[in-house]
Parts: structure tokens; C-alpha cells; sequence
């Protein structure tokens, strides 16, 4: 390797590494409280205005004046990414909460406070661990046993589509991936464009994939460093993981046939921001693009009121009925019958088939993306109000706390309500947040980006591909043609090759 991984983590960590998948604000702006005070009873908030806006925050923070009102808050909104300082300047940050993204903070968990108490603090009689639930908790406990960031917002991902084209051309939602590439075949003979992207996005689907192949039990397993092969060899810290994953190669294979054929997407996609993106596919330029939750927030000064838009979840990676002896047909019909949206004959030919057939297509089914773990609630340990900060993150967790990110922002809740509930307020939700909803109510297994090992958090790797698989493979031009999934997949394992070594080094593991 010419450069160093050290080198190269030193230089993201200094700029306050942001995944670039996320809904990310751009721009830069002040931020981190850098007029801090030393007071212990005023607390100064840095917090990350993405796609969720600022409005709620500030309410919620009103609402704890109110409740509190010898407290003095320092808010600092910012669409700049903060939270680096605690690592690169520790003993000047004058930040007591951070409402930021952060992914390798474990890198630096010598200059977090511990959040593990906040969660025996109590909110309208539940425990904020309740609220949070006991699989979470353990997903973000570290291995000595702390627990040093929480989330702050959530999300759910899926394709956002233009329903008012959809209902006029009468097309289908698709249930598998193969019927997504014949749907984008049946646009494009309409001589409309089926894709408009933000590239990195589509990192959403094809995690889902992953999952869905693999199952959530398996995939979990690989934020942990672990792959099991084909053969059922468990393999930890292999390169195996990233280099011969089969998963990996059924989730990325999908790409080809819906990215590589000319005008399927968008001509310069790739080098599109994402709320440009988002602008030109609510401007009717594409009829699909992968997001989340937070567009319609994001985006809500470039409605125009022409269409309509919704969330569909991803379909089911076709390569998964393959794996269960299924034809396509007949794996999309085991997936209307687990959407509750069958025909008679559908259901008919469900009931000839195993449990253990349409118990597998359920999991799958249910497998939704979360971005849960990327809102990073951090304190730094030097805080002199980290003790008001944690008072802070638990009224955060209040019903009224949720009520009013609920209904300001119709963000996808951190936590649910004391009674277990996870909305409260659908009346007041659009019908685009109304359908992100219902496909986040509906889920059984959420998944997130979880960089509890050092393979992770000290190797650097945000995920499980290094070179994008959207922009090896999107049509631009008729000079410029798409690689094969056999070059792409060449050049991708050599790269794994050549680096791995580099990796262990830097992770600490060899």
C-alpha cells in the first residue's frame, strides 16, 4: 500500500469522519459550542441539522427550560459535521453533548464519558434501556463493557418511487428483484428514466440484499468480523469476510441489470449531491431513487405539488429463491403472501410449500435498513456538565420529547414511547412518511452499521466493498461502458489482496 491506513485514519478522524451514505447536510457553519461555558448548569448542544431539520430540536429544548428553568442552553445547529475535536483537540472542547454522526468513536473511547447510566435513568416511569430495548443495548455495548454513544434519530430506507406516475401507468410494485429489472425495462419502453440516485445510496439496498441472502443472524455476524462460508466454516478477521463473500456477490450482482442499460439512469447521477439528486427525482426526472425517511423533511422547500411520492421496501434479492429452489414467479408469489397481498392462486400454490420455505422469505421480507447507529450521541469526558448533559439525553427519551419530533419533523423515532408504541401521531404524517411507517412498524430485524470491533473502528472499513459498485456500473455514455460484474469483482478482490495485511496492522490484530 503507497499510503499509510494510519496516515489516511489520522486525516479523517482530524476532519470528523461523516459516512457519506447518510442524509447529510452539507455546507460548513458554526457549531461545538466553541464559546462554551465551564458552568455545570449550562449545558452547550452542538447538534448536526441534517435531514430531520433543527425546528424540533429547539422545541425540545424549550420544553426542558421549561422544566428546568435554572438551566442555561447553549444551542449550536450546524448542517458541518462536529465532533472530531474530542479526539484531535480533547483538552480544548468546550462541547458538553453532541447530537452529531461519528463512526470509529470507539477508536477514541478514552475521551467519551460512559453513557451506561443514562440508561437506569426514568422517563414517564420506563427506563431509557426499556425504551431502547435489550437487543439494541447489547448491540452497542463495547468490550469492556460501556456503553458510550446513543442515538438520537432514526430512519428507515427503501426506493422513495413517484406514486402519481406509478397509479397513471398502472405499474406494479415489485416484490423481487428480477421483476425491479423488468419493471425498468417497461419505464424505459414509456420513454421515461427509472433511476435518479445520490450514488452512495445505494448502499442501502444492497445491505438489505446482503441480509436477505445471508439472513440477519449471519449478517450481524459480519459487523462483528465473522463470516461463515457456504460450507458452515466460521472465519474471524479473514478476508474471506470482504474477498469471497457470497452474499456481497448476490446483493452487487443485482446492480448490472439495473444501473448498465442505457437510460435506466439519469445521465450524471453519479456526480450528483444528494438533495440535488432528491430536487431532480421530486421534479419527475426519475421515477425511483434508494433513500430514506428524511427526504420529504429535507427536501420540503422543493415540493411543488405536482406528484406524489412513497417508499416501497427493497425487493427480495431473486438470488434467495434461487438458493430455496424457487423460480422468480414463485418466490414474488411466497412474498405477496407474506405482504398479505396474494392472489387466490398465489395463496394456493404458498400452502404446497415447507414452514421453513416461507418462514425464510418472512425474515427476509421483514429485513429493513435502519440508520439508527449513525446519530451519534456523544459527551465528552472533560465535560464540567456531563452530569446535566446525561439529564438531557434522558428527557430527550420523554414522551414529550418523542411527541415533538414526531409531529415537527415526522422523523422515524430513537426510542418508543413509554406505552411500547412507535408513533403516536399518524394523522399528522404526509402519506409519504405515513408509508416509511408502515414499513418500519412492519419490520422484524433493523439493520445498522455497527463498528463495535476493531477490525472496524481501527481498520477503517466502512463497509464491505472498496470500490463502488453504482459507479463501476451505471450507463454514461456510449464511450464509456459499464464494467461486467467479472471485471468488477476483479479488480474489487485484488484490492483485498493487496491491502489486507495493511488492515490487520492498522486494526491491531496482527
Amino acid at each position: 500500500m503507497k499510503k499509510s491506513l494510519k496516515r489516511f485514519l489520522a486525516a479523517i478522524f482530524a476532519a470528523a469522519l461523516t459516512l457519506s451514505f447518510v442524509a447529510c447536510g452539507g455546507g460548513s457553519g458554526s457549531g461545538g459550542g466553541k464559546d462554551g461555558s465551564d458552568d455545570p448548569e449550562t449545558l452547550d448542544i452542538y447538534y448536526w441539522s441534517s435531514g430531520n431539520g433543527k425546528e424540533y430540536m429547539e422545541k425540545v429544548i424549550k420544553a426542558f427550560q421549561d422544566e428546568n428553568p435554572d438551566v442555561k442552553i447553549n444551542f449550536s445547529p450546524s448542517s458541518a459535521v462536529e465532533g472530531g475535536d474530542i479526539y484531535t483537540d480533547p483538552e480544548n472542547v468546550t462541547t458538553d453533548i453532541y447530537f452529531t454522526t461519528q463512526a470509529f468513536y470507539l477508536a477514541h473511547r478514552q475521551y467519551l464519558e460512559p453513557l451506561n447510566d443514562v440508561l437506569d435513568m426514568v422517563s414517564d416511569g420506563v427506563k431509557v434501556r426499556n425504551r431502547l430495548g435489550e437487543a439494541f443495548v447489547e448491540s452497542v455495548t463495547a468490550d469492556d463493557g460501556k456503553i458510550y454513544s446513543l442515538p438520537w434519530a432514526n430512519s428507515v430506507s427503501g426506493f422513495c418511487y413517484n406514486e402519481t406516475i406509478f397509479n397513471e401507468k398502472g405499474y406494479k410494485i415489485p416484490k423481487t428483484t428480477d421483476e425491479l429489472t423488468a419493471l425498468c425495462t417497461l419505464i424505459v419502453s414509456d420513454g421515461l428514466t427509472p433511476f435518479i440516485h445520490y450514488a452512495d445510496y445505494w448502499n442501502y439496498p444492497l445491505f438489505t440484499w446482503m441480509a436477505q441472502y445471508a439472513g440477519s443472524e449471519q449478517f450481524d455476524k459480519y459487523w462483528k468480523g465473522i463470516y461463515t462460508t457456504e460450507e458452515g466454516e466460521e472465519k474471524v478477521n479473514d478476508i474471506a469476510l470482504f474477498k469471497d463473500n457470497v452474499a456481497k456477490e448476490k446483493a452487487i450482482e443485482v446492480l448490472p441489470g439495473l444501473l448498465s442499460p442505457k437510460g435506466f439512469v439519469y445521465t450524471g447521477s453519479n456526480t450528483l449531491t444528494h438533495t440535488t439528486a432528491q430536487t431532480y427525482f421530486l421534479n419527475g426526472r426519475g421515477l425511483m431513487t434508494p433513500n430514506g425517511s428524511w427526504m420529504e423533511n429535507e427536501m420540503r422547500n422543493n415540493l411543488t405539488g405536482k406528484y406524489t411520492f412513497k417508499m416501497m421496501k427493497f425487493p427480495i434479492v431473486s438470488s434467495l429463491g434461487t438458493k430455496l429452489g424457487l423460480e422468480d414467479e414463485q418466490l414474488s408469489a411466497v412474498v405477496s403472501y407474506v405482504d398479505g397481498d396474494a392472489t387466490a392462486e398465489e395463496t394456493a400454490y404458498v400452502e404446497t410449500l415447507s414452514d421453513d420455505i416461507v418462514d425464510r422469505v418472512r425474515a427476509a421480507r421483514g429485513i429493513v435498513y435502519s440508520e439508527r447507529l449513525q446519530h451519534s450521541t456523544l459527551i465528552p469526558k472533560i465535560s464540567p456538565a456531563k452530569e446535566l448533559a446525561k439529564k438531557f439525553l434522558s428527557f430527550y427519551y420523554s414522551d414529550k420529547a418523542l411527541e415533538i419530533a414526531e409531529t415537527t419533523s415526522g422523523m422515524m423515532l430513537p426510542v418508543n414511547y413509554s406505552d411500547n408504541t412507535t408513533r403516536k401521531h399518524p394523522d399528522s404524517d404526509s402519506d409519504f412518511v405515513r408509508s416509511c411507517a408502515e414499513i418500519y412498524a412492519g419490520s422484524s430485524h433493523i439493520i445498522e452499521r455497527n463498528y463495535m470491533v476493531p477490525l472496524f473502528y481501527n481498520g477503517g472499513i466502512e463497509t464491505f466493498w472498496h470500490y463502488k459498485p453504482v459507479n463501476n456500473f451505471t450507463y454514461i455514455s456510449e464511450k464509456s461502458s459499464p464494467k461486467t460484474y467479472a471485471q468488477f469483482s476483479e479488480i474489487e478482490k485484488n484490492w483485498w489482496t493487496d491491502n489486507w495485511d495493511d488492515i490487520l496492522t492498522d486494526a491491531g490484530l496482527i
